[in-house]
């Protein structure tokens, strides 16, 4: 009985080296390298930068635009003498306070043609706020 438990003893010392390897790895793995390739990804940067505040050709003739009309609308209503029209040109209330004297002031002979307005500087340019020179 003894050669018999030596003998299993044996066989299963067999069978578990027929199973691994030196590392330790199982006989039945895939053999892979020693070192893996590896992919780099770069990822794009992710700083925050504060926006530049410009002014393209485009928004400048939108402004020139807006100005022109409401210069147009301003003469008009002055010629009609439509102090309801002259009113609705400014939005500002202390430039409407300081320009209304000089609605009663001004007399056209003629209906006033077009005067083209050129905006050299854009000064603001906000929502419920446009200013230039």
């Amino acid at each position: 009985m003894r050669n018999g438990i030596a003998a299993l003893t044996l066989g299963f010392a067999a069978l578990a080296a027929s199973c691994t390897t030196v590392d330790g790895t199982p006989a039945t793995a895939p053999s892979v390298p020693e070192t893996l390739p590896t992919t780099t990804t770069t990822l794009p940067a992710t700083t925050t930068t504060a926006p530049i505040t410009t002014t393209t050709v485009d928004r400048i003739s939108e402004i020139q635009a807006i100005f022109e009309d409401l210069e147009h609308r301003r003469l008009q209503a002055i010629y009609d003498q439509d102090e309801d029209a002259f009113r609705s040109v400014y939005a500002n209330e202390e430039y409407l306070r300081e320009s209304l004297p000089l609605f009663g002031l001004i007399e056209f002979l003629a209906s006033p043609g077009l005067y083209p307005v050129r905006v050299l500087e854009v000064l603001t340019d906000e929502e419920d706020c446009i200013s230039a020179i």
